[in-house]
């Protein structure tokens, strides 16, 4: 049987084969392709698409589009590619947002949905990253998830890589929630694992279908944009000659979309990929020669694998580090060498490559008029050398070292990895006898000089350095050497990093002993070894079942196989249109007309939204203060304040033709007002005019007193004063602004939007349309992270949604493009904070008088709330007899600033840190014997504390307490303050005072790096605003549950089921419910009228007392019913009461009270860290 089985499967195997050349399945014409496991044919494909919008319009929801340019890691997928020589696929992870469709011809692609699911059961990965809560708004784990098993399914070998190297995986995907350490905790599990029980071909095996594709020269168009994916060399050169007059590209692995988002500017792209002349890599005695477009990820593997400890390969680990340290490892599997090199040539792009590469006195290999040449990189990117318009890269030689040469390549980035570099270095240098006899220095990503941002040569400095003994004085002269060079930096910051650079190398070239010399890496980050750590939970004894008890969110598996749904999840209804902002790009200028002609010629536009369409009012936040749209003769009130909205059939053709929209504007009137400074100084021309009816732009949010600050100034025995300034902070939801909104019968709408606050929306919708609330219906899904970021700065995009579907009665969908809600969504606000404070020569403060200017931008409600926080949660933990801080409102014409993650809460804690170190510095004492001189009331109470900080009278030694029981905002500290237990209980646990010791012994014997330890404490202090649910049982057992809190991966629905598990389970004592019978429902308007906000740490306790009463109205109505039960004998249990019911209302609505939730928070921390005093990097060591 076996045998008839297995001739008749090769029978059938081979009429296939038949069928696919008689009949081919695609034409010329076609791309064909895998997406987990399933055949793909698009035949014309559109050349603007990318991999990500294929996937996503297919139904496959599992990608996400966090950023769009390949910056943030949730749209990652694994690519296969076979190779026909060795009879092996290669596996790497790429962004699938940057890699443009067309260039998917004979790939295998797999999404962490193909890997598992709830139907087939769920991937390894996708379990650990669950079991180890590595979620929690969850947007990003399907990327996290992917970039894992393409890492692991990458590395050569039977078993998986060490810690070390898996911490690396994830290096190109962004989390903005839980942190990288339990991600880090659940990936790390695999080190040493078999590979095949993870990752390859045992998950994602190569199609069959695939192994023999192959197709001549193809062109596609779409959108008005060709594709053409030549062969070979020859057939490249033709085409190029042929089109030179066009608008023309090369693109191999298009990440330079990423950066340049002009992709609307050409004509013609011409595909690469097919050329396997350009995908060569050759190993010889005097270097190794890489095709032009061989990616990062093989570049990196190869340097990997020829790196060894040989004197002419000593080049080779200083580029295999610095290479890693380059964009994330999702990027460099789609980035090429050639397009790299060429992007810094053409575009003046700051790159790392073409700074290590010129380093090393790399040469590249240019075709152009008939000729082939190889130029060194020095020349090639000099500005006297042109590149023709049918010039190609074909090949980039990278040579071994000569005897005796040292390499050194140096980066400082905002980031030590995935952040351009702010400026960049590599030297090689030859001494004999301490005696220079070669140098060649390279420094490049110099910003300050524009577009031209190098890679330069120090020829001056190189010419002064040759014949120099390397001695200890010889800084000095370099430095004037550096000055004097044509390209030296015009900013700073740059200078000083030029200048650090060049001494590291010097003292790598002499040989210095490790403690004088600087951190000898590419980055001070180079040393960084695994993370480690350990959690330690004092779970209490469970009383109330399932509340309490530790289990994974129940969604987790759901959000790592990418099944959980977003808004740009929701499946649109037909017809559905796209829409995109037009915005005025400067603030106050006047928005005069729109030229709609070429916008309207492109393809698919459908129209325009106006403010003249706009039926109610013209504004989308709570104060009413910013328009939704800038109207036609009026200012724009902020730079790029959206003045119209063009609605497509799709996202990328609304944003197509929305920048074809030619806009006629005036220049502003009057100066913008973009600073707290440039808002104090129009105030007091204001306040000087003596016009009382005249209102600036500073107003006054909050005062806190406490005593006469004046007066206690004047008597303090040390006075200091001074300024703390503080920058913006963006939200950077991984999940962007979106809405959908469908018109429906009786002039209705429905909505589902990304807020934090239904009701909100609700509200503002209702305003901007001019429809009754009663015809709105607001809905949300689960949020990809919100940070406050989604408490107001949302609505706009909801309303915009809105008002377009209510002009063209059709369904309208607003995916916010990631730079335009970055620039709209502002963030932390800015602020300036001047002090004066006194204090006796123990550094105990007497008295602290600060007056704050925040930048509040224009309109949202949530900046004054932010600086009334600041002055009310000052003073933490501290006692401070005399207080007076005073919170001042900026009114900028930048978009208003807002709520973010703790709002005024780190701003305050910043304020007074300074002030104490400030006091520590002019007293010359150590900040933590000034900080301890503030939180106890004397050294000999502190070590009391000491003795039993478990104690519960150690409140009584706190120096705050002693002022009085309530802090500087007059609220109530609560009955305990642990805090002063916590504080000492950590010391011991961590040894601080050997920490500090060994701080102090380790400065002493470093120059160039620099370690700090510092323990800070934090008071914060929580509210409960009335949270609301309604609760749904059915007669089969099963519960219902929504809510006005909002799921943004903080686990309030996993809260909220145990909750409604344990009080369910008290209607008939003994029968208990179990969480699975309980679901969490999307929150909405329809069932929940006006609920509160999601935010400030305690909707979750809200919202669960809130179950807690809508079930004990159940249990009352469930009472007699369960009395009759019971009286007739037989087993009760829950599902048969509620089978039981009648006529019985099983839904229940609740509402927590607010007074029970009002309670300050108490944390303590203790952070080292170590800096590079060159360079200002900064490591953080626990």
């Amino acid at each position: 049987f076996g045998s008839r089985c297995t001739r008749r499967l090769e029978f059938c195997w081979s009429i296939h084969r038949l069928e696919r050349v008689l009949f081919p399945m695609a034409s010329k014409s076609a791309i064909v392709f895998a997406i987990d496991g399933e055949e793909h044919v698009v035949e014309d494909a559109d050349p603007t698409l990318t991999l990500s919008d294929y996937i996503r319009g297919s139904g496959n929801t599992s990608v996400k589009i966090g950023c769009g340019e390949g910056g943030c890691g949730a749209c990652t997928v694994v690519l296969a590619r076979w190779d026909t020589a060795t009879g092996t696929a290669s596996y790497n992870a790429v962004n699938s947002c940057l890699m443009p469709l067309c260039s998917s011809d004979g790939v295998s692609v797999t999404t962490s949905r193909g890997l598992g699911d709830v139907h087939k059961g769920y991937h390894p990965i996708q379990e650990r990253l669950a079991e180890y809560n590595g979620s929690q708004c969850g947007f990003c784990s399907p990327g996290m998830v992917m970039s894992m098993f393409g890492m692991l399914s990458a590395h050569p070998g039977a078993v998986c890589p060490d810690e070390v190297a898996i911490e690396k995986c994830v290096d190109g995907n962004l989390c903005r929630c839980t942190g990288y350490r339990p991600i880090l905790e659940a990936f790390r599990t695999f080190a040493g694992a078999p590979k095949d029980s993870v990752a390859g071909e045992s998950f994602a095996p190569f199609p069959e279908f695939l192994k023999t594709r192959a197709v001549g020269t193809r062109s596609f168009s779409g959108s008005g944009v060709e594709w053409i994916a030549p062969e070979s060399l020859a057939e490249l050169h033709a085409i190029l000659l042929s089109r030179s007059d066009d608008r023309l590209g090369m693109v191999a692995g298009h990440t330079c979309r990423g950066v340049y988002k002009d992709d609307h500017l050409l004509d013609v792209l011409v595909d690469l990929n097919k050329i396997s002349d350009l995908k060569t890599i050759t190993v010889g005695t005097e270097g190794i020669t890489f095709g032009a477009t061989v990616t990062w990820h093989r570049f990196i593997l190869t340097l990997r694998e020829l790196a060894d400890s040989t004197p002419e390969k000593a080049a080779l680990p200083v580029l295999l580090e610095h290479a890693t340290k380059v964009a994330g490892h999702s990027v460099r599997g789609l980035g090429t060498l050639g397009g790299n090199l060429a992007m810094t040539k053409l575009r003046g792009f700051a790159s790392d490559l073409a700074t290590i590469l010129t380093g090393v006195d790399a040469r590249v290999t240019v075709a152009q008029g008939g000729e082939t040449t190889q130029v060194p990189l020095d020349r090639f990117f000099a500005s006297e050398y042109e590149l023709s318009r049918t010039a190609v890269l074909t090949e980039v030689f990278v040579p071994f070292l000569e005897q005796g040469e040292v390499f050194r390549s140096y980066r400082t980035a905002l980031r030590p990895i995935n952040s351009h570099a702010i400026a960049n270095a590599a030297f090689v240098v030859k001494t004999e006898a301490e005696q220079v006899v070669k140098a060649r220095l390279v420094f490049g990503a110099l910003g300050s000089r524009g577009t031209s941002t190098g890679p330069f040569r120090a020829l001056q400095t190189e010419k002064a350095l040759v014949g120099l003994q390397l001695t200890n004085d010889l800084g000095a002269a370099m430095m004037a050497a550096l000055a004097s060079e044509s390209w030296w930096p015009e900013d700073e910051y740059e200078r000083h990093l030029a200048s650090g650079y060049l001494m590291k190398v010097l003292h790598a070239a002499s040989q210095t002993s490790c403690e004088v010399s600087p951190p000898a890496g590419v980055s001070l980050s180079s040393e960084r070894p695994a993370c480690s750590g350990e959690r330690k939970l004092d779970w209490a004894e469970l009383e109330h079942a399932p509340i309490g008890k530790s289990m994974p969110k129940t969604a987790s598996k759901l959000q790592t196989a990418g099944e959980q749904r977003y808004n740009n999840d929701i499946a649109e209804p037909k017809g559905c249109l796209y829409a995109a902002y037009v915005c005025v790009p400067t603030a106050k200028t006047v928005f005069v007309s729109a030229e709609l002609s070429a916008a309207q010629s492109s393809r698919g536009y459908v129209e325009v939204v106006t403010a003249a369409d706009i039926r109610g009012s013209n504004a989308w936040e709570l104060t009413g203060s910013a328009k939704l749209l800038v109207p036609q003769g009026e200012a724009s009130q902020y730079a790029h304040q959206p003045c119209m909205i063009v609605l497509a059939d799709s996202t990328r053709h609304a944003e197509a033709a929305a920048r074809k929209v030619a806009l006629t504007l005036t220049s502003p009137t009057e100066a913008p007002l973009l600073s707290v400074e440039a808002c104090k100084k129009r105030q007091e021309v204001v306040e000087a005019s003596g016009d009382a009816s005249a209102v600036g732009p500073v107003s006054t949010v909050a005062t806190i007193s406490r005593g006469d600050a004046d007066a206690a100034l004047a008597q303090a025995p040390r006075r200091i004063k001074g300024v703390v300034r503080g920058d913006g902070q963006k939200a950077f939801y991984m999940e962007p602004s979106a809405a959908l909104a469908i018109p429906g019968e009786d002039n209705t709408l429905n909505i589902w939007g990304t807020a934090q606050v239904p009701a909100w929306t609700h509200t503002c919708v209702a305003s901007t349309t001019g429809l009754a609330k009663h015809k709105i219906i607001v809905n949300m899904t689960s949020l990809g992270g919100g940070f406050g970021g989604k408490l107001t700065k949302s609505l706009h995009v909801m309303c915009a949604a809105a008002v377009a579907a209510q002009k063209s009665k059709r369904p309208v969908r607003f995916l916010l493009n990631r730079n335009v809600d970055t620039v709209l969504g502002a963030g932390r606000l800015p602020f300036e904070t001047e002090y004066e404070a006194g204090f006796d020569e123990a550094g105990k403060l007497n008295v602290v008088k600060a007056v704050t200017h925040g930048d509040a931008g224009t309109g949202d409600a949530c900046s004054g709330f932010t600086l009334m926080i600041i002055s009310r949660n000052m003073e933490q933990i501290y006692g401070i007899p005399t207080l007076q801080v005073d919170v001042k409102s900026c009114k900028t014409d930048k978009p208003g600033n807002t709520a973010i993650r703790g709002p005024g809460e780190p701003e305050a804690s910043l304020i007074m840190e300074t002030i104490l170190e400030h006091v520590a510095a002019d007293l010359g004492k150590d900040s933590q014997e000034v900080r301890e001189a503030n939180i106890f009331t004397s050294v000999s109470d502190q070590e009391k504390v000491a003795a039993d900080p478990l104690s519960p009278d150690v409140d009584k030694y706190s120096a705050l307490l002693a002022i009085g029981d309530h802090d500087c905002a007059k609220r109530k500290l609560g009955s305990s303050f642990p805090v002063l237990g916590m504080w000492e209980a950590l010391k011991k646990k961590v040894g601080y005072a050997e920490k500090a010791q060994a701080v102090k012994a380790f400065n002493a014997s470093n120059r160039w790096r620099k370690r700090g330890v510092a323990m800070t404490p934090v008071k914060y202090a929580v509210s409960n605003r009335g949270q609301q649910c309604l609760v749904c049982l059915y007669t089969d057992g099963t519960c219902l549950v929504t809510m006005d809190g909002t799921e943004i991966g903080q686990g309030i629905n996993t809260k909220v089921m145990q909750y409604a598990a344990h009080f369910l389970s008290q209607i008939v004592p003994g029968s208990e419910v179990s969480v699975e019978d309980i679901r969490v429902g999307p929150n909405g308007t329809d069932k929940v009228a006006a609920g509160s906000l999601t935010g400030g740490s305690t909707t979750s306790e809200g919202v669960c007392e809130a179950v807690k009463e809508a079930i004990g109205k159940l249990k009352e109505r469930l009472a007699p019913h369960h009395k009759k039960l019971m009286s007739s004998g037989g087993e009760v249990t829950f599902k048969s009461l509620c089978a039981a019911a009648g006529d019985v209302e099983l839904q229940a609505s609740g509402q927590s009270t607010r007074a029970h939730l009002h309670y300050p928070i108490y944390g303590v921390a203790v952070s080292e860290v170590e800096i590079d005093v060159i360079t200002g990097e900064s490591n953080v060591l626990s």
